[in-house]
């Protein structure tokens, strides 16, 4: 039988699903205040961003956020509602689905993504030494290879 996590492991553990947490609703605040939208949206906008011509396939961004397809469906239908994504039926498949990046899409990203980035320098990542920032980049690829096996 496998021994429990040690006290100290459960602190750490603890401490790494609560910071999780809070990071995840102090920038969703961010964004609810600044435009209007959750954090989860945000993320499905940046995914679009950084692809070529701000467009991907829903199932690869689907893939990519770790969403089911019916999150991503539900999502996108209230980004394009705001009229910041559009859909596109493929052509020789009426089955593929692609997402893009409205104008509007990519004005949201271009005012919030500073905002956001200088709220993560401020709330995580300058406290720390640039030490401790490279081993919390080595510790999280770490942990997210073992995490990732059931999402491949």
């Amino acid at each position: 039988m496998p021994e429990n996590p040690s006290p100290r492991e459960q602190d750490a553990w603890r401490g790494l699903v609560l910071t999780a947490q809070l990071l995840e609703a102090t920038l969703d605040r961010q964004l609810q205040q600044l435009e209007g939208i959750p954090h989860a949206y945000y993320g499905i906008l940046i995914a679009l961003f950084e692809q070529p011509e701000h467009r991907a396939r829903m199932s690869d961004v689907a893939q990519r956020l770790r969403f089911s397809q019916s999150r991503l469906t539900h999502a996108v239908r209230r980004l394009e509602d705001q009229g910041l994504v559009e859909r596109v039926q493929g052509d020789g498949d009426r089955r593929v689905v692609t997402v893009g990046l409205t104008h509007e899409g990519l004005q949201l990203i271009r005012r919030a993504a500073p905002k956001q980035a200088a709220e993560v320098r401020r709330k995580l990542l300058a406290r720390l030494a640039p030490e401790q920032v490279e081993q919390l980049a080595e510790i999280t690829a770490v942990l997210l290879e073992g995490l990732e096996e059931g999402w491949r």
